[in-house]
Parts: C-alpha cells; sequence; structure tokens
C-alpha cells in the first residue's frame, strides 16, 4: 500500500528510454555473534539480457549490532564494467550505514537504511574521477507463508528507494534517482533461501543526459547462512 501513494511522485511518465537488465547474485552471511557479522555480495549484471555492458560485483561489508533494533555497516565494493561504448572502467566504492528495523508487528517487518557512499571510478585511457552520494531505503517485509507442509515458508517484500548526489557524478552507464522494488522469497531452511526480485529505477544513461531512461530489471538472489552461535537472526545483503 505505500508503494501505491509514492510511486505517482516519481515523474516516470517523462521517460522515453526504457532498458531490461538480468542482475544475478550470491550472498554469504556468517554470523560471528549477535551483534557482529560479514556479508559478502557476488553477482553478475547484464550477462542474460545481452548488452553492449556487463558488470561484476564484489561486495564485503561488516555489520555492528548496537541494539535489537539499531544496527551499523561499513563495507567496501568492486564493480568492473566491460562496456561497448565508453571505456571500460573500475568502481572502488566505500560505504558506510546506519539501519533501524521498526515497527515490528504479527510478523510484518519495516527496515529503514540510510547509507553514504565514496565512489572512485578509473577508466583506461580516461581521467579517473571521484563521486559521493547518500540513500535511503524503506524496506517492508510480510509474514511467512506456509504453502506446502514439506516445504519452508514463502514471503514477500517491498521497498523504495531514494539517491542523493553529493556533489558532481562521475562519467558512468546509469546515474540512479530513484528504485522501486517487489520480490517473493522461499526459506528453504536456516541456512538457505532465494529471492526473486522486480526492480524498475528512474535513471539517465550518462553525465550529460537527463532523466529519461526506465530501467526494468529482474534479478535473481541466493543467500548462504551460517553461525558461529545458535538461532542468531540471519541478515539480508546489501543493493
Amino acid at each position: 500500500m505505500l508503494l501505491l501513494f509514492v510511486i505517482p511522485d516519481i515523474s516516470w511518465s517523462q521517460e522515453d528510454d526504457v532498458d531490461f537488465q538480468t542482475w544475478m547474485d550470491l550472498t554469504t552471511v556468517h554470523n560471528f555473534s549477535s551483534k557482529w557479522a560479514y556479508t559478502g555480495d557476488y553477482g553478475l549484471r547484464g550477462i542474460v539480457s545481452g548488452h553492449d555492458w556487463n558488470t561484476f560485483v564484489i561486495r564485503p561489508t561488516f555489520r555492528y549490532r548496537i541494539t535489537p533494533i539499531l544496527d551499523v555497516r561499513g563495507g567496501v565494493a568492486l564493480f568492473y564494467t566491460l562496456d561497448k561504448v565508453i571505456e571500460n572502467n573500475l568502481e572502488l566504492r566505500f560505504h558506510q550505514e546506519v539501519g533501524i528495523k521498526w515497527p515490528e508487528a504479527v510478523g510484518m517487518v519495516f527496515k529503514h537504511r540510510a547509507r553514504f557512499e565514496e565512489r572512485f571510478f578509473f577508466y583506461k585511457g580516461l581521467d579517473n574521477e571521484f563521486s559521493a552520494r547518500a540513500r535511503y531505503r524503506l524496506y517492508f517485509e510480510t509474514p511467512d507463508l506456509r504453502i506446502f507442509k514439506r516445504c519452508g515458508p514463502f514471503f514477500g517484500m517491498a521497498s523504495i528507494e531514494f539517491f542523493l548526489p553529493l556533489g558532481e557524478s562521475a562519467t558512468e552507464r546509469f546515474i540512479n534517482r530513484n528504485r522501486v522494488e517487489i520480490g517473493i522469497g522461499h526459506r528453504a531452511n536456516q541456512k538457505f533461501r532465494w529471492e526473486l526480485h522486480y526492480i524498475w529505477q528512474n535513471s539517465k544513461a550518462y553525465e550529460d543526459d537527463s532523466f529519461k531512461t526506465s530501467e526494468n530489471i529482474f534479478r535473481m538472489r541466493f543467500f548462504i547462512i551460517t553461525h558461529k552461535k545458535k538461532n542468531t537472526p540471519s541478515e539480508s545483503g546489501s543493493n
């Protein structure tokens, strides 16, 4: 219901270009304790959809839980893009974020995330660049639903995220402004789950362009979760 009120204000009626993408991700989560955890994201973007670019992602992150509803995270990411239009580039990205899990009732979960990113772009044949941005995401997850007795529960999720550039943007394939996401997931057991997402993004193709591109993304995510201590809650990966 929240997304129905927010989506009309995103101005997707002004877009001229439509882009379809596929993302595939593996996320490994290891909970060292009830407070400390490591998350590793490994992804491929654009491979199946046959674009003139492909992106490979590696993103290790550490989380520290301050209270049951408040945590902080920090990490580094590498995004390597093979591009036939502009030069191949490597992005080194540092991020810091604060997460709040509130409210939570009758199995429904709301999560807020504020993230700051420092992004270093390295190009072959072009000058290197730097940019920074802030992001805010509101995430909602439904209660678990058991459809089959011998199968783990299914669940649904939805989120909306806003991107705010802090200074000038760098030369990159897509520069985001807004993101809306819906999906379903299945918890096979305590150590494995999968999620299928549909993501809509409002973006511009390059710095000199306008925000007229509508990105339609289908994302498949697999999670492998391990615990050093039993009954430690699992955590979601980054976006």
